[in-house]
């Protein structure tokens, strides 16, 4: 299996980009992934990666492909 980590999909900067560009809170953000708002904070300063099954939502989200 590929090495899936938010590093080798996007980095965390893009994770940011993305949700300011929609104008969205991280709360909203969380939301859209499913996941909780400090969990989604997390990743966007880098301090977690998220699970394997998370990315494929994330790399939708952010509109790049894996």
């Amino acid at each position: 299996m590929p090495d899936l980590t938010l590093d080798r999909v996007l980095d965390k900067e893009r994770l940011l980009r993305a949700r300011l560009e929609r104008d969205l809170t991280q709360a909203d953000a969380a939301r859209e992934l499913n996941v909780s708002r400090s969990e989604y904070g997390r990743w966007e300063r880098g301090l977690t990666q998220p699970r394997p099954q998370h990315l494929i939502r994330i790399a939708r989200f952010c509109s790049c492909e894996i």
